[in-house]
């Protein structure tokens, strides 16, 4: 390779050194062992210098994460910024045909259209080869760090069957939230999914669902909690059966968040039979919004009505007694007078 600096040609041990600093910041391997290795030569052939800057090597490797996070943020602010309102399309097909998820007014979600240009990781763009339903992830500070893409099949509106795992994240996930739904309550539900997320959205529209992106984030949305001012926080968990990994991880995970001053609540959606899991969104398609309500222990808005319209007319029926009360009085003193 040339180097302008020096005005001349460079060996590619050289090279990767440049860029990289004497060692690999993952493997911990010598540039040059490496070079040796490919091309055939035993540890003890090499001759070679290393002169060790710890302080360079790690501001490079500190230079090279902040590189990285930055190329993710902004392939997730490209993705956000290129997407589309839910209404009509795929996406809003793929929840409402088959999640069962009817009203999506209310969602923070949003659609990427087929052959959209996307930003990758590394900074390379590409046309989205399908389009996707897309959650965005949030941190602290309120910033879209994070998202997590389900790819769709144009035809069906379903997951797309193309791919071995059609439902991918991207970004700087660990500590962000996917927001399915801004409430205007200070109750938070975290979920595992956002199909469960949308699942509870409908049943409680007064509050925020946060998806975790994966049980191995629930832990580290304490930061997020406490930004927001949520005071109720539910952990909306997947029914996976007694003794299950999710069990174990949702266990851990409370008890960590606990420890991090977030007093929360676990609460599982009842077995459904015949399915050896159960999460939200399989009471919603099973059992309907009722039954989702009534798990998470909240009372419909017709019953909540049903139950202001009742006291207010006992009210109104104890005001008009009284009135008939004091007429009746009234009317006794004006003839007692006469």
């Amino acid at each position: 390779w040339w180097d302008d600096n020096q005005n001349a040609y460079r060996d590619p041990t050289e090279a990767m050194m440049k860029v990289h600093g004497t060692r690999h910041k993952q493997t911990g391997e010598n540039y040059a062992e490496f070079v040796g290795r490919v091309a055939g030569l035993e540890k003890d052939q090499l001759r070679f210098k290393e002169v060790v800057d710890p302080v360079k090597n790690q501001l490079q490797n500190d230079l090279a994460d902040f590189k990285e996070k930055v190329h993710k943020q902004q392939a997730v602010q490209m993705l956000w910024d290129s997407s589309q309102p839910l209404e009509g399309t795929i996406a809003d097909r793929y929840l409402k045909e088959h999640r069962g998820i009817t009203d999506t007014s209310s969602l923070a979600m949003r659609y990427l259209p087929k052959g959209t240009d996307i930003m990758l990781s590394n900074g390379k763009i590409k046309p989205a080869h399908a389009p996707m339903l897309l959650v965005g992830g949030y941190n602290a500070k309120g910033e879209i760090v994070s998202a997590q893409r389900i790819y769709l099949d144009e035809k069906t509106a379903n997951k797309n069957t193309q791919m071995d795992n059609p439902k991918l994240s991207m970004g700087l996930i660990s500590g962000s939230g996917g927001l399915v739904q801004k409430g205007t309550s200070d109750r938070v539900y975290i979920v595992e999914g956002p199909e469960t997320g949308a699942s509870i959205a409908i049943a409680d529209k007064e509050a925020s669902v946060y998806c975790s992106f994966g049980l191995g984030n629930l832990s580290k949305l304490d930061s997020l909690i406490k930004a927001n001012n949520y005071k109720e926080v539910i952990l909306a968990a997947d029914n996976d059966g007694a003794g299950s990994n999710a069990e174990r991880l949702t266990k851990e995970a409370q008890q960590q968040l606990e420890k991090k001053g977030i007093k929360l609540t676990v609460i599982e959606p009842k077995a459904i039979e015949g399915l050896a899991k159960t999460d939200w969104n399989d009471v919603l398609k099973a059992k309907g919004i009722e039954k989702v309500q009534k798990q998470l222990g909240i009372a419909p808005k017709e019953q909540e009505y049903s139950k202001k319209y009742i006291k207010a007319k006992e009210l109104m029926d104890k005001l008009e007694k009284l009135q008939t009360t004091v007429e009746i009085n009234s009317k006794w003193a004006r003839d007692a007078n006469q």
